[in-house]
């Protein structure tokens, strides 16, 4: 694609004066992965109104700011050890930038390895001193892009989706008083931090992995319903659409991963807390996930799987969440480093569903977004689920090494699902 040129860098900070406080973060939230979650929104417009659209959005980041005041702030490690934010009023950074590039012609070409160059943060890994929140509107002739970073240590994508339609209503001018206040506090309630026992450090980038691809693969209304129910698991209700798609991604790739490099697949499926854990709330800011985790055999039946799918769910709770969490923990403070699955021959499988977060509903006043991309690339063997602009159809984002990518592009019952 043609060069992106900056127009200009700004640090944004609330229009109002904020609590000069600090805010404890989670147990959920020190053992989240120190990285950039990065997220992309395309916007198709040809409205005059494009001119004046990035001095609205600072202005009105400026007023959400009042509410998001700890995204204003900077991760900091107290005396006592436990990860705190420091509401020092530092900043959010708002880049804008142009290029001259048709926008449906750059979406057709479904440009993922172009995707750094339209995100605010070109790196992967979160550093303590740095911006918890960036951002960067690209103008292109005939729309725009808006490329997030946020730092997965304090925020989820629930969270991020939160931030972004609250912005978007504000741009789009309703009142701030009548919005429900986001709650940044439930989650180290519930999960209180514990004290770290190692001398912080900043991670390092990794260096990029020629052989992990990336490429999503489309799915249609009609294509999910077929799939669920072709179910194989005897139960009294179909599987949903999330555990249907899972359930064909983690089959197909069993199928396509050499013997050698995987005898069981240990399974993690990333969970939403909000609606299973008492004093949490839709408002909820934080790492309010966990990752239930189970083994299957690499020769496991399409029923095995689902059923798998399905219980790695239903066993979340409160206790289950919270011995996870301690557990991962533990290491990080005390053998953080050492690699916990050396010599194992087993083949770690992340899950994730971004499905049901109204990232389509962030409408800044020129309409919804025509396409939304994950930016997020320093990952292996990982599958996140992302509902298409009708919120019938769903695309599959996945990380893999590419000679197990190429034998998954000619799987026989993946390819009678999905489209490219």
């Amino acid at each position: 694609m043609p060069p992106i040129h900056v127009i200009s860098k700004e640090t944004i900070k609330p229009s109002l004066p904020i609590p000069q406080n600090s805010i404890k973060l989670s147990l959920l939230d020190q053992i989240a992965p120190e990285i950039y979650t990065h997220l992309l929104l395309f916007y198709s417009t040809t409205s005059t109104d494009l001119q004046k659209l990035p001095q609205k959005l600072k202005i009105s980041l400026s007023k959400v700011l009042n509410q998001f005041y700890p995204l204003a702030g900077r991760i900091e490690v107290p005396v006592n050890g436990t990860l705190h934010i420091n509401c020092n009023n530092k900043g959010t950074v708002f880049i804008e930038a142009y290029s001259n590039t048709d926008l449906n012609a750059f979406l057709l070409s479904c440009p993922i390895n172009e995707f750094k160059e339209l995100l605010p943060v070109k790196n992967s890994m979160f550093k303590h001193s740095e911006p918890l929140l960036l951002l960067q509107f690209t103008k292109f002739l005939n729309g725009y892009g808006l490329g997030v970073s946020i730092s997965h240590v304090i925020a989820d994508g629930a969270s991020m989706a939160l931030f972004l339609n609250r912005w978007a209503e504000t741009a789009r001018g309703e009142e701030e008083d009548r919005l429900a206040m986001p709650c940044f506090t439930s989650a180290s309630t519930l999960f209180p931090p514990k004290p770290l026992k190692i001398v912080y450090q900043e991670p390092k980038e990794p260096l990029e992995n020629s052989k992990v691809v990336i490429k999503r693969f489309c799915l249609s209304s009609s294509s999910i319903r077929r799939l669920r129910s072709e179910s194989a698991y005897k139960r009294s209700e179909k599987p949903s659409r999330v555990e249907a798609v899972s359930a064909l991604v983690l089959r197909s790739v069993m199928r396509v991963t050499g013997r050698e490099r995987m005898a069981k697949v240990l399974v993690s499926q990333v969970v939403n807390l909000r609606s299973r854990l008492k004093g949490l709330s839709d408002f909820s800011i934080g790492n309010l996930w966990t990752g239930g985790v189970r083994d299957i055999e690499r020769e496991g039946r399409q029923e095995e799987v689902e059923k798998v799918l399905r219980e790695v769910v239903r066993e979340v709770n409160e206790e289950t969440v919270r011995k996870e969490a301690e557990k991962i923990f533990t290491f990080k403070n005390e053998v953080k480093g050492q690699d916990d699955e050396k010599g194992r021959r087993k083949k770690r499988w992340i899950f994730s569903s971004w499905c049901r977060i109204p990232l389509y509903k962030s409408d800044f006043g020129l309409g919804e977004p025509e396409w939304i991309g994950c930016g997020i690339w320093n990952m292996k063997d990982v599958c996140i689920l992302i509902d298409a602009k009708d919120g019938e159809g769903m695309e599959a984002w996945l990380w893999m090494e590419r000679d197990e990518m190429d034998r998954l592009e000619n799987d026989e019952e993946f390819l009678s699902f999905v489209s490219f």
